[in-house]
Order: C-alpha cells, then structure tokens, then sequence
C-alpha cells in the first residue's frame, strides 16, 4: 500500500469517526435541547424565558470553548482531548438531571456548553479541513449526520421524556456521550494525518471554470488572524453568522412552536423529526452542490426554501399534520447554513493557513447570537402569546443572510491573496 492509498483509507476511518461524534453529540445534545423546553418548565414551575435562559448561558459558554478548541486541538493528542470532553458531557448531564433549583440548571448549562464547545461545535470544520483539500461536501456529510442524529433521537428522547420524566432524558445524554461518542473520539479521530506520517487527501476536481473561489489552493495558502481582520469579507461573514443563527436559533422554540398549534407530545415529537430531517438533508446538499453549482447558486435555492418553510409554518394549524411536517422539513435546512456554509466560506475567503484560528473566531459570532436568540424568542412568545413575531423576524434574518453571503462571494473573488496563490500553484 502506497503513502496516498494509506492517507486515504485512514481518512475515510477519521471521517466516519467524526460523522460518529457528530450524529451523537450534535443529534441529541444540541439538536434536541428544544424537548426539554416544555416539561421542564411544567415540572419545576419555571418559565419558558428562563429555561430559554439556560440555553443562552450554555451558548455564551459553548463560544468560550470553541475559542480554546481551535488552539488546543492541533496541540494535545487528540485521542485524550475527546476523552475528557465525552467525559465532561456525561458528568454535566447527570448534574442537570439533579437538579431542583433555577441556578443548579444555570451551572449545570455552562458546565455542558463549555464541554460542547470544547468537542462539538468546531470538530467537524477543523479536522476535516486537515485531512481533504477540499472539504466541502464533506464537511457537509459530516454535519448532516448531526441532523441525521435529530431525526432518530428526537422521537426516542421524546418517549424517553413522556415516559420517565425530563431527567431520564438527561441520563440518556449522559449514556450517549459515554457509549457511542467516547469511543468514536478514541480509537478514529485524529486531528491531522501529519500526525501519522500521512498526507491530506485531494478529491476531484468538479468546479466549473470562472467559479475562482471554489478552486483549491495549497494547504499552506491563506492569510493570518490580524490580516482577516483588516479585510471587509471579516466582517460580512461575521454578519453571516449573525443572520443565519437567528434562523437556526429557532431550533430550540420548534417543539413549543408545535405545542402551541396544538399537537400533542408525540405529534411534536415526529414533526421535530421532519424539522431534523430538514437540516440533514440541506446539510449534506450544501456541501454537495456548493462544489458543484458555486456558492452563489446554491445558496440562492436554500434561502428561497428556508424562506417558504417560515411562512407556511406561520400560516398552517394543527389541522394541516402533512403540511405542518412539510412546513418543518424546509424551515430545517435553516440548522445548515452556519455549520456547513460558514465554514466553507471562512476556508475560501482566508485560506487554510490560519484557518482553525480564524474560524473559531468568526464561530463565536454565530454560537453567541444563537445564545441571544434562544432567550429572545422566549421573551416574544412569554410577551405575546404567540410566535407571529418570531417568524416574521427570521425572514427578515433570511434576507440579510443573502446579502451578506453574495457581499462575502463579490470580496471574495477580487481577494489579492487568492489571485496571488492561484498565480503561484501553475507555477
């Protein structure tokens, strides 16, 4: 076996590994966060703001990991880095389902954000980036695997909480992250095939021409943290991140969005499947078509939908079950634009040079407006009675994520540094 058919088949090892980690840890830790909304609330008597709460500090204290992960994983092994953060999810978990007091759950929030932060949230845009030189449609078949997660553990942690109570649902988490993510992180993933004497993988080249910010440059090409900075596209893309987390942000209302439509426990439970479902398939196409089509084009498809799934949503009841679920499923790709075209964006508007750095940065953008938004949308509703408000706001949200995503491709391909490595690469 040669050095590139070695790097290739460890590479497919590390990336099931990682789709592994991901279908558990974003599936049922992040994506199923909104199920507990309603029967925690019921049950400790606190109210939808303040339960939303919880999910804000876990955010802000998801941001703080994510900033420490994109220095700390090219530096420790990677192997015992998952272990401590499979270890650090479980022990949180137990602890949220102990507690009895509003500020047990704050500190068992920022103890599991943290630990998310740390193993979930970057893991899939910063060690796939190292092992393909054009992660695209993996970095999006990765992350679907995440909403794949949603769809199988939403109906199952909903009957799981129906059933036993909320905090058996706690300690299936805790079973999850010990069981299935603490193996997948370490005996699969690694950080970088350096590490093991490999070299990253290329894949096909399937761009068409004209479309220069889809063409791979070297590995080594790219520009540093403090001259992102100083570029216009940093600080789109921070809007990007903004905009579209205000529309993934309603993940965590969806399953209260049901309710108040009036579908019972396990109707919410399937139909927050259909919305799972929704961003699984965005997010594999995605990563897919950007490759494919161009950034532009595809995103002008996923925001059209994302669109239409706001406003039926709005407009059905509890009448329409079929179109309800439809509604879901094309709201749901709104859980893909920051995960996987964020992510996308960041390499092609900065390089791999300095990309972890960057990209944890940027990341914090979107992991702190999701925390705001969580909150937010609980004031709207606790203020209101209703979600009108909120959905007419995420499409607001939809249109200033596509002006600033064509605003980042119009910087992007008049970028000096690009032109200069692609200059440099037929050299």
């Amino acid at each position: 076996m040669n050095r590139q058919q070695a790097s290739r088949r460890r590479a497919t090892a590390v990336f099931l590994g990682v789709c592994l980690f991901n279908f558990a840890g974003y599936g049922l830790i992040i994506n199923c966060f909104g199920l507990f909304l309603s029967p925690v609330s019921v049950a400790q008597n606190i109210s939808i703001t303040e339960i939303s709460l919880t999910h804000t500090v876990r955010t802000l204290c998801g941001m703080a990991g994510t900033v420490l992960a994109g220095r700390l994983m090219p530096r420790y092994d990677l192997r015992k880095y998952l272990a401590l953060v499979c270890l650090g999810l479980a022990g949180a978990a137990v602890l949220t389902a102990r507690s009895t007091v509003f500020w047990h759950f704050m500190l068992s929030a920022a103890l599991l954000g943290f630990a998310a932060g740390l193993g979930i949230y970057t893991l899939v845009p910063l060690v796939i980036s190292e092992w393909f030189t054009a992660p695209g449609g993996y970095i999006g078949l990765a992350t679907a695997c995440g909403g794949l997660g949603g769809i199988v553990f939403s109906p199952v942690l909903a009957r799981v909480i129906q059933c036993r109570g909320w905090q058996a649902g706690y300690l299936l988490i805790a079973a999850v992250a010990l069981l299935v993510m603490l193996p997948a992180g370490v005996f699969l993933i690694r950080f970088r095939p350096g590490e093991l004497g490999l070299e990253p993988c290329t894949g096909k080249k399937t761009v068409r021409a004209g479309r220069r910010e889809s063409v791979p440059l070297p590995m080594d090409a790219g520009v540093t943290p403090d001259q992102a900075a100083h570029m216009p596209v940093f600080y789109l893309i921070i809007g990007m991140f903004i905009a579209v987390s205000l529309v993934s942000g309603a993940y965590t209302h969806v399953p209260a969005m049901l309710r108040a439509k009036g579908y019972g426990e396990m109707a919410v439970g399937g139909l927050n499947a259909c919305y799972q479902m929704g961003a699984a398939l965005t997010q594999f196409l995605l990563g897919a078509l950007s490759v494919r089509w161009g950034i532009r084009r595809t995103m002008e498809l996923f925001l059209t939908i994302i669109g239409v799934g706001a406003v039926g949503l709005l407009l059905t009841g509890s009448g329409s079950v079929i179109l309800t679920g439809v509604f879901a499923l094309m709201l749901g790709g709104g859980r893909a634009l920051g995960v996987v075209e964020g992510p996308i964006l960041v390499r092609e508007a900065f390089g791999h040079r300095c990309y972890n750095t960057i990209f944890s940065n940027l990341y914090t953008a979107y992991l702190t407006a999701c925390a705001l938004t969580t909150t937010i949308y609980g004031l709207i509703y606790d203020s209101t009675g209703s979600y009108t408000v909120v959905f007419l706001f995420i499409l607001v949200c939809i249109v200033l994520a596509a002006l600033t995503v064509f605003g980042s491709l119009f910087c992007i391909r008049r970028s000096v540094w690009r032109a200069a490595a692609a200059a440099q690469r037929h050299t």
